[in-house]
């Protein structure tokens, strides 16, 4: 199971399937929320550049980053994937979607 979780609620503890997809991440976010209103948009901005970038295979480190953490999956069972966000939209649900769709053509 892959699940996503709030950094301002939860602590990682520091197991190895705890991974943070926030701006520091090479998965983060790079299109920023000025409020509230604006986060469909922002969190379907983040969708297309992400398939995008996995679709055209252009960015290394945000392929290296997929496939670290469908590795992960794989030998752990699961993933728990942190932002700041949870449980509103978070651009986490795209990193989710797009793992699990890789998992399913496996």
């Amino acid at each position: 199971m892959i699940t996503i979780h709030n950094l301002h609620t939860e602590t990682i503890i520091g197991a190895p399937y705890e991974v943070r997809v926030d701006r520091v991440s090479p998965l983060g976010n790079p299109f920023k929320l000025e409020k509230e209103s604006d986060r469909d948009m922002v969190c379907d901005e983040y969708g297309i550049l992400l398939r995008r970038k996995v679709s055209h295979g252009q960015d290394v480190r945000v392929r290296n980053e997929l496939n670290r953490l469908y590795r992960l999956y794989k030998q752990h069972g699961c993933l728990m994937l942190f932002c700041w966000c949870a449980p509103k939209r978070c651009h986490a649900e795209t990193i989710k979607a797009v793992l699990m769709e890789a998992l399913e053509r496996c």
